[in-house]
């Protein structure tokens, strides 16, 4: 049975898995926390200015429910692009993937902060998801002896 051996290193990738994790509970404590606190019902995806106490409220809900939108969204193609990545370059691979955690991380903090183009902080993971696309397309061509 083929196997795949893989280097020490691949270990901390795993521990960006794991900061990723842990970065996504953070985001979900926080949205939670700010619907009980303003009473907003947690069904509530978005919220409107009917349910909430002030406009600014509603605003730094929504941007927040937004923000975890796109960050979830992004999160099977990151853990995977990485996974790959890692499997011949765990060293670039890891500190990508941290970039790309971190930059997840300021996105949704300028996200929340009641003014949304402070996001753009954030675009900093997308030199990340750049970066692990190359070393996958890299990864790809050696196994297809390009």
């Amino acid at each position: 049975m083929p196997s795949i051996r893989v280097d020490p290193e691949y270990g901390y990738a795993v521990l960006v898995a794991l900061a990723n994790l842990v970065q996504h509970l953070y985001i979900q404590a926080w949205l939670t926390t700010y619907r009980r606190r303003n009473d907003i019902p947690e069904w509530m995806i978005y919220a409107s200015l009917e349910d909430c106490k002030s406009e600014r409220i509603a605003h730094v809900h929504n941007c927040g429910a937004a923000a975890f939108a796109g960050i979830s969204a992004r999160q099977p193609f990151f853990l995977a692009m990485m996974f790959f990545a890692a499997v011949k370059y765990p060293l670039i691979a890891s500190i990508a993937g941290a970039v790309f955690v971190v930059g997840q991380l300021l996105y949704f903090l300028g996200f929340t902060s009641g003014s949304p183009p402070s996001r753009h902080i954030g675009a900093i993971s997308y030199i990340a998801l750049f970066i692990l696309a190359v070393l996958d397309l890299v990864l790809c061509l050696r196994l297809l002896s390009f």
